[in-house]
């Protein structure tokens, strides 16, 4: 089933020019733009999509797929969730989306109970390893080192398809893993 299975990472609001403004015409865009790739993935047969549920890019990506789950029954939606109590320092309307998200999903991954140094890790690790292929809102010439740098890192090492939604551009590039 790997071979059937798209992952996604992507930043958090903050690193956008838009921040929380989904409104904004380039949140938007960037929603259009990774709807039409995550259809792509569909035509192609991919039918799993796992996201670590973290605001921004794991939720809108997540919200995405469950919207084209409606039209299509074979999709799933795995939400990896790095702790239990990932979302408790997030405001009421960010909650309220991830756990309509998880109410919702196919599946729920749960890694831990408890934060610990390194659960964000394990979560982009189980997302790498547990995908052919992996969505990623990223500037791979960006200075700027993450978590969402750190799961392309990792998809590269392990062989995996990565296609590059670049985040104030939006153009899309692939890179193919050199393991």
């Amino acid at each position: 089933m790997r071979d059937q299975t798209a992952a996604f990472t992507g930043y958090r609001p903050h690193r956008f020019s838009f921040r929380n403004n989904e409104e904004h015409p380039d949140c938007v865009e960037l929603k259009k733009v990774l709807r039409e790739q995550i259809e792509m993935f569909y035509d192609r047969g991919v039918r799993r999509f796992l996201t670590g549920a973290c605001i921004g890019v794991g939720i809108w990506a997540g919200e995405i797929v469950l919207d084209l789950m409606k039209q299509h029954k074979d999709i799933e939606l795995h939400c990896i969730v790095p702790f239990e109590e990932q979302a408790i320092r997030w405001t009421v309307a960010q909650r309220e989306r991830y756990y309509s998200m998880l109410r919702d999903c196919t599946k729920i991954v749960q890694l831990s109970v408890h934060y610990y140094e390194g659960c964000y890790r394990m979560c982009n690790q189980y997302l790498v390893a547990n995908s052919k292929y992996l969505l990623a809102v990223y500037d791979k010439e960006s200075k700027v080192r993450g978590y969402t740098g750190q799961t392309v890192y990792m998809a590269l090492n392990k062989g995996n398809t990565i296609i590059c939604i670049h985040p104030q551009t939006r153009t899309i590039s692939t890179e193919i893993g050199f393991k």
